[in-house]
């Protein structure tokens, strides 16, 4: 699992409201290894990346409100990649897009504001054997 941070912006009423949430977001990933020369080898990844929110803040004006109803509690995206291992170093470039529009909002009828949650991620790591 990761801790992530993720922004969301979304038009409501004619002001634009900008949130930071943070995640405890746990890809699902097959791995593929497409080379191997000497201790390095090379792979691809992809599969599901499920995101369950630990908090939300609402920006305005450069002031930090903690809310907790805008945002769906969930998310759900789709992680696709590469990377590299040396040894027992490891690093790792991954997309992930989000497939879920987080925006809870009750407008009272009105056309719903839609946000979504892509992000880019790089790891570093070290694997014990």
């Amino acid at each position: 699992g990761l801790f992530t941070t993720k922004g969301a912006k979304y038009d409501l009423d004619d002001f634009e409201n900008q949130l930071q949430l943070t995640y405890l977001e746990v890809p699902v990933l097959a791995r593929v290894g497409v080379f191997r020369a000497g201790g390095m080898t090379g792979f691809v990844s992809g599969g599901p990346s499920f995101a369950f929110k630990l908090k939300e803040v609402q920006k305005e004006g450069g002031d930090e409100i903690p809310v907790n109803d805008e945002v769906k509690s969930t998310d759900v995206g789709i992680a696709f990649g590469g990377g590299v291992s040396i040894g027992p170093w490891i690093a790792d470039v991954r997309y992930t897009l989000g497939l879920v529009n987080i925006v809870d909002v009750d407008t009272g009828g009105f056309s719903e504001p839609e946000a979504k949650n892509p992000s880019l991620a790089v790891t570093f790591g070290y694997r014990f054997k």
